[in-house]
């Protein structure tokens, strides 16, 4: 093959980059016969060695621009097929989700089976929501004293009526005039004892860290924990918390590891439940601290405790001024 050089002006610079398309105008120019100049320059490879690196390839115009020409209708190609393929996957789950969606909501139309199937949101039944869940429509967590500070993250079907969700982690605590004094007033009215007073605003604000947690809380209610042994039912076990030891990953090392003698066990607590009654009514706690009296009994082992609100409980008193009551209740109790 006669190798033939081409002027300046009909070369362009070709940088190394794409190899697909470096390696299809150096061929095409090897089969026409055309030389090809390289620049390189000197690098070190070794301690004692050098080599070339390549900086540019000078190579004909209309090679270069036919192929880079063939290059983009390649990629544009292969986007297209791309982007159909996914809209035909996204349009075979939508139809396998709004089959699943039919049988859940037979009370719903179509069209609404499409919306909920077409909208990336999760889809809650009314009994999957709630404090407890983390996740409520704003009507709930205003009832609960928050408003709500983010985008809707589901939609809860109720009945035939649909209704944004929201997580509670983007939740703000309203602004409210209610206070201390009349708070407590208005609880003595209810309850008509102080003690039972203190007992359910502790309770409802154990339900309330779920929603949005104050450092200071469990520290008062172990307090109160502490001081109502007295009136301790019965305490049982309700799981035992492990750590795995990352020293070992958990195997021990045959009873080696001295990061957790050998059992692969970092560290352990257990959480209990305590069973109170004050002034003739019922209430459940947990907590770290060891009841007086423990049951052989294991309680139900749930990582997700708590129970709806009541009717009459709602709407909420704002998280603070409950717990400013429990700290003042139980400093005026300690005195």
């Amino acid at each position: 093959m006669n190798v033939q050089e081409l002027p300046q002006k009909e070369l362009v610079a070709l940088y190394p980059g794409d190899g697909t398309l470096t390696r299809r105008i150096l061929n095409r120019c090897r089969k026409a016969g055309i030389k090809v100049h390289i620049d390189t320059e000197a690098v070190r490879i070794g301690r004692r060695r050098w080599g070339r690196k390549t900086l540019v390839y000078h190579v004909p115009s209309l090679i270069h621009d036919e192929e880079l020409a063939r290059r983009d209708a390649e990629i544009r190609k292969n986007k297209e097929g791309k982007k159909l393929k996914e809209e035909k996957e996204k349009e075979l789950r939508a139809a396998r989700r709004a089959n699943e969606l039919s049988e859940m909501f037979p009370q719903l139309p179509t069209g609404t089976i499409e919306f909920l199937a077409c909208s990336g949101k999760r889809i809650y039944l009314p009994n999957q929501i709630g404090y407890q869940y983390h996740i409520g429509t704003k009507s709930y967590w205003k009832q609960l004293g928050f408003a709500v500070n983010s985008e809707p993250n589901g939609i809860v079907v109720k009945g035939q009526r649909l209704f944004d969700t929201y997580s509670s982690d983007r939740l703000v605590p309203r602004s409210s005039r209610m206070t201390v004094e009349r708070l407590k007033a208005q609880w003595l009215a209810k309850y008509d004892d102080e003690q039972l007073v203190l007992a359910q605003a502790i309770r409802i604000a154990n339900r309330l860290q779920k929603v949005k947690k104050n450092r200071s809380f469990y520290d008062v209610k172990d307090r109160w924990i502490k001081a109502h042994q007295d009136q301790l039912t019965e305490g049982r076990i309700a799981r035992v918390e492990t750590r795995t030891c990352w020293g070992c990953d958990g195997s021990g090392s045959d009873g080696l590891c001295y990061r957790c003698d050998g059992i692969g066990v970092y560290s352990s607590r257990t959480l209990y439940e305590h069973s109170f009654e004050i002034a003739g009514q019922r209430f459940v706690f947990h907590s770290y601290i060891r009841p007086q009296v423990v049951s052989e009994e294991r309680a139900e082992d749930s990582h997700n405790y708590g129970r709806p609100f009541a009717a009459d409980e709602l709407p909420c008193p704002p998280q603070s001024v409950i717990l400013s009551l429990i700290e003042s209740m139980m400093a005026s109790d300690e005195h």
